[in-house]
């Protein structure tokens, strides 16, 4: 009679244990959780905002240009900061339609340091003030992941959202693409831009904001993976 009485109240006790320790693993997870969003995703751009005058390079970006932020192509007007519009801060980078057919206007940069096998995200908020004079060209966003080897010279993949439809007539809209570098990978190029008709008119103009290339790192994983396994190794526990 006493084991009986002894074996319920261990099994009381490991209860109670049980679900304490399960409150304090959801804490420990969560605060992995917290650290890996917060930390572990530095933004590799150059400028993102768009809010620095000088951190922009000449196109073509040569060797001597990689990490000085962007180089604008095309346009009548090129891609130019500006204050007309701005998701945050006091400017964006305007992007004029170039006004030839097919010719793309837009922005980008090379950033060193791409690891072969890690995952790079490229996020960019895009405003469209007013209609494209064209009705009929309805996707003029284009924002691509560009892979690079050491030479500049050989481009190891490319992976792009396609042409995109812009977001409702004054909103912002954001864009994101993913890709993974690739073998021989050195550098990563976002680029962000402007695909156009020939029936454009020059008058169009899109605004890009908030540009951001991430890249998770391993020891954020490796704690986001400790946080999030141990409630699972402990029910294992607890069922054998």
């Amino acid at each position: 009679m006493a084991n009986k009485k002894s074996k319920r109240l261990n099994n009381s006790i490991m209860k109670t244990f049980l679900k304490i320790s399960g409150g304090v693993i959801g804490l420990i997870a969560a605060l992995a959780l917290s650290v890996y969003t917060a930390q572990a995703q530095p933004n590799l751009l150059v400028n993102g905002s768009f809010e620095s005058a000088s951190q922009f390079t000449a196109n073509p970006i040569g060797l001597s240009g990689v990490d000085q932020g962007w180089a604008n192509f095309f346009g009548p007007n090129g891609s130019v900061q500006s204050s007309a519009y701005a998701l945050d801060g006091i400017y964006s980078l305007a992007v004029t339609e170039g006004g030839a057919s097919w010719n793309p206007a837009g922005t980008y940069q090379i950033v060193s340091g791409a690891t072969p096998g890690s995952t790079y995200t490229l996020s960019v908020s895009v405003l469209a003030p007013a209609a494209l004079t064209d009705p009929n060209w309805s996707t003029p966003i284009d924002v691509q992941l560009q892979f690079f080897d050491s030479t500049l010279n050989n481009n190891l993949g490319t992976t792009e959202t396609g042409w995109s439809a812009i977001g409702a007539v004054g909103t912002w809209k954001q864009y994101t693409v993913t890709a993974t570098a690739p073998a021989g990978a050195v550098y990563v190029s976002p680029y962000l831009m402007m695909m156009q008709s020939g029936a454009q008119s020059p008058a169009d103009t899109l605004y890009f904001d908030n540009a951001s290339l991430t890249v998770p790192e391993p020891s954020s994983l490796a704690l986001l993976a400790m946080g999030l396994g141990l409630p699972f190794y402990f029910l294992r526990r607890r069922r054998s």
